[in-house]
């Protein structure tokens, strides 16, 4: 009897076990929560006084759409401002600007462009100007959105921003110039900012003068400054809007040494390679054998006397014969 029973009770669990089993595999899966479409309007930077164009597109079209009631509204209106939209042709559309900051647009899909089944859809293309730096929100309110057969499209919003960023001032610094020494250096230069900005601007005329204020004429300055010194001088101008960003461009003036004009001469005398000494006497623009009689005819002029590092070739701080051999060994050296 007791045997009888411990057969019946394995009996039962192997069939409990059976069942479980079958069940398990039978049991349908629980269903996937379906995704709610988004609404969305798309994100984007652009300079101060430049245009940006913003996608509002509707994420999953699965139902077709029929028609939109949209309100987009900018939430700061002295960063940016609404230009215009662009709607795809629906066939029937209504574009109201309620100010510069929202417009209402509706449509009726009568040319049936998004179809059940759809994927992403484009329902309007927003182009907003830039006004000033900062950021602004983007929002959608919904006053309709109908699917293919009339009934509300589930969905949720998602909002975007639009950022202006500060423009930094494009500095033209003019053209580089070549002056001879004891001229006066002068130049001009302009700059463009698109933001509606106030500036200041400074220069550094590269020869340790140091930085100095810069006057503005409207975008435009003018450049003056005295060199003491030869050579090549990087010119450097900074232009500063209100919100601190700098704009800098620099140019170049080369301060070339002036040299006498020896006696009998039609033109002065000119420094051909560059080394500080004027190897064309006679003013020509090469150096020849009468630029070594010159040398030796004017040796004592007041010309010569008055600039002798200009005529001391061999580089003993006199001016003598051994300069005439100098610049004669130069000369045949050379030919």
């Amino acid at each position: 009897m007791r045997s009888l029973r411990s057969t019946s009770a394995r009996s039962i669990a192997i069939l409990i076990l059976i069942l479980t089993m079958v069940l398990g595999r039978t049991a349908p899966a629980p269903a996937a929560a379906a995704l709610v479409p988004s609404l969305t309007v798309q994100s984007a930077q652009a300079n101060v006084g430049q245009s940006v164009s913003l996608a509002i597109t509707l994420s999953d079209a699965a139902t077709g759409l029929s028609g939109y009631d949209l309100t987009v509204s900018l939430a700061d209106p002295t960063v940016a401002t609404i230009a215009s939209t662009t709607l795809p042709g629906f066939g029937l559309v209504s574009q109201q600007a309620l100010s510069a900051s929202s417009v209402r647009l509706r449509a009726a899909d009568l040319m049936r462009l998004i179809e059940v089944g759809v994927g992403q859809a484009l329902l309007a293309t927003l182009t907003v100007d830039g006004l000033k730096p900062g950021q602004t929100a983007v929002t959608i309110s919904v006053a309709r959105l109908d699917d293919e057969g009339g009934f509300p499209i589930s969905h949720q919003v998602v909002a975007g921003s639009v950022t202006i960023l500060n423009v930094v001032p494009s500095v033209d610094a003019g053209a580089a110039s070549t002056i001879n020494e004891g001229e006066v250096y002068g130049g001009s230069g302009s700059f463009v900012d698109t933001a509606d900005d106030t500036w200041t601007a400074t220069v550094d005329y590269g020869d340790g003068s140091g930085v100095q204020p810069l006057t503005l004429t409207g975008t435009t300055f003018a450049l003056g400054h005295t060199y003491s010194a030869l050579g090549v001088f990087v010119v450097s101008v900074s232009v500063t809007d209100s919100l601190g960003a700098v704009g800098v461009a620099t140019t170049q003036v080369e301060v070339l040494a002036v040299y006498p004009t020896l006696p009998g001469m039609n033109a002065p005398a000119q420094d051909l390679d560059g080394d500080g000494t004027a190897e064309d006497l006679n003013g020509n623009s090469r150096l020849d054998f009468a630029d070594i009689v010159a040398l030796f005819e004017h040796m004592s002029s007041p010309a010569v006397q008055s600039d002798i590092a200009a005529f001391d070739f061999n580089g003993n701080g006199l001016l003598d014969m051994a300069d005439v051999q100098t610049l004669f060994d130069v000369l045949i050296a050379g030919a």
